[in-house]
């Protein structure tokens, strides 16, 4: 969890708390966007994902 601001002080609990929850969603934001423009694009995700993952 981050436990500091950019200026080095220290944050409040529950501030950390949403800043990781925020983190979170914009990764699964970002992840969900690549997997639509490869749709649009017609683009074969299963081959994609074998290579991604193996």
């Amino acid at each position: 969890m981050t436990k500091t601001t950019k200026g080095g002080k220290v944050m409040n609990p529950t501030d950390a708390y949403r800043k990781e929850l925020r983190k979170k969603e914009l990764k699964r934001g970002f992840n969900h966007t690549v997997i639509y423009v490869l749709l649009i694009l017609k683009v074969d995700i299963v081959a994609l994902y074998s290579c991604w993952y193996t």
